[in-house]
């Protein structure tokens, strides 16, 4: 890899680390005061979109953005979804193959 290439990463990586740290008590706010449900799955519509924005983005700036704003909501989301399936009547193994 070139050292351009491996910095470039590593600033992408920084950034996406970084905003998630910023989000991730404002996304478990907004569930506190909203369905929990609701919240996650309004998250993972946005993260989506994010996430195929990011196949036609080609700027590293751009590409940090957006890359930091996928991976900060679902890093916040998830401990709400580890919860929700903790306290689930099925077994957790089952939810995940099915």
């Amino acid at each position: 890899m070139d050292k351009d290439k491996a910095s470039e990463v590593s600033f992408v990586v920084s950034c996406s680390y970084i905003l998630s740290m910023i989000t991730r008590p404002f996304i478990s706010d907004l569930c506190d005061r909203y369905d929990k449900k609701k919240v996650n799955m309004i998250l993972l519509v946005i993260s989506s979109i994010f996430g195929f924005s990011f196949i036609l983005v080609h700027n590293i700036y751009l590409i940090a953005i957006v890359y930091s704003v996928v991976l900060a909501l679902l890093n916040g989301i998830n401990p709400i979804i580890e919860r929700m399936v903790t306290v689930s009547k099925h077994k957790y193994g089952f939810i995940l193959c099915c």
